[in-house]
Parts: structure tokens; sequence; C-alpha cells
């Protein structure tokens, strides 16, 4: 089973699916506490609304510093 990750202006992605490699992605704290309570973890996002040291905080998986960077950083994070 192959899932297909698609964001606006960042190239589409596919990794298998299972939950080690479903992610939360988010800038804000209730993005975090959703991930916390669906047990999946959290990418935060740098250049959101929300500083960083509140979402770190909430121990996000990692963190996105630009949306260009979304496919690499999903396949580090499941390899």
């Amino acid at each position: 089973h192959t899932r297909y990750i698609s964001v606006t202006g960042v190239q589409t992605c596919a990794l298998p699916i299972s939950p080690q490699n479903t992610f939360m992605i988010g800038d804000g704290i209730p993005d975090m506490k959703s991930a916390q309570n669906a047990g999946v973890p959290a990418i935060a996002i740098e250049f959101g609304y929300t500083a960083m040291p509140i979402l770190h905080k909430y121990e996000p998986m990692a963190v996105l510093k630009h949306y260009s960077h979304l496919p690499n950083l999903l396949k580090e994070l499941v390899t």
C-alpha cells in the first residue's frame, strides 16, 4: 500500500502506509495536541504563527523549515 502526499507547491512523494509514517504537520498548539491525542508524531512548522520554543514543549519529531523541504524530511523520518 502506498499513501500519496501532496502539498501545494511541493513535489508529490509516495510512502508506505503505516502508523509510524503518519504525521500531524502544524504550526500551533492545537496541532501539537491533536497529534498527541491521535498517537502520531508531530512535525512543527518553523515559519508558522506560534514561536518554536512553545512548539518544542510538545516534543515534535521534526521541524519543517520550508514547504519545499517536506518530501525529503518525510523520507528521512520513515527510513
